[in-house]
């Protein structure tokens, strides 16, 4: 049997034209449904542990910059994210204060000092818990789903935040609207990605993660 080029040629290009649009985030036709289940799940969180793993995509380097660790979360805005590989590092944020455990050295600093972490402990604890979807005062949002994410795209509005941060992704799972990763998208477009995994919800766990 003679075999048809030209006809095999279309199959190939229908199915990579199927196949790239199954991969494609598509805008969500009716949010509100589904903000309000996403709100309805988040709000009686008030504490969360994870493991995460961080990809930093930067233009001059041919391969992401891999690191994992531990997440906290304690309701309204205690966040600590303790980085065990490849090296020690931890972030601490609670009571509007910033703390970093380098090597064993320790800096304190006033959140308010730094936009971009303040902006970042906001963003991370309002959308665990839900808030961050009803923000209409520093982003605009636009809504999109894949095959099993919801994603929020916050773009920032004034142009201080726009300086360091064209837009963060968060993503909210189908089946369960638990926030399972978050893109943060720089102006010069080299992102960070943080994927959350082996989440523990509402489990107590010792207040010294915060000290």
């Amino acid at each position: 049997m003679k075999l048809n080029f030209s006809l095999i040629l279309s199959l190939f290009v229908l199915l990579a034209f199927v196949a790239s649009s199954k991969a494609q985030p598509r805008p969500l036709a009716n949010p509100r449904e589904i903000l309000a289940k996403i709100n309805a799940h988040t709000q009686d969180i008030y504490k969360l542990q994870a493991d995460f793993v961080q990809e930093k995509h930067l233009s001059f380097l041919e391969n992401p910059v891999e690191s994992e660790g531990k997440f906290w979360f304690n309701q309204p805005d205690q966040i600590r994210w303790e980085y065990q590989k490849p090296y020690n590092y931890v972030m601490i944020m609670t009571k509007g204060q910033l703390k970093v455990i380098d090597d064993g050295n320790v800096f304190s600093t006033d959140l308010s000092a730094n936009k971009m972490f303040e902006q970042l402990n906001g963003l991370i604890g309002g959308s665990i818990q839900g808030k961050l979807l009803a923000e209409e005062k520093n982003y605009q949002k636009t809504y999109f789903t894949d095959d099993k994410n919801i994603i929020v795209r916050f773009v920032p509005v004034s142009p201080e935040l726009k300086a360091y941060l064209k837009h963060i992704e968060i993503f909210f799972d189908k089946a369960t609207y638990d926030v399972t990763q978050f893109v943060m998208v720089e102006p010069g477009d080299d992102f960070t990605r943080i994927r959350f995994s082996q989440r523990k919800i509402n489990q107590d766990f010792s207040q010294d993660v915060f000290k």
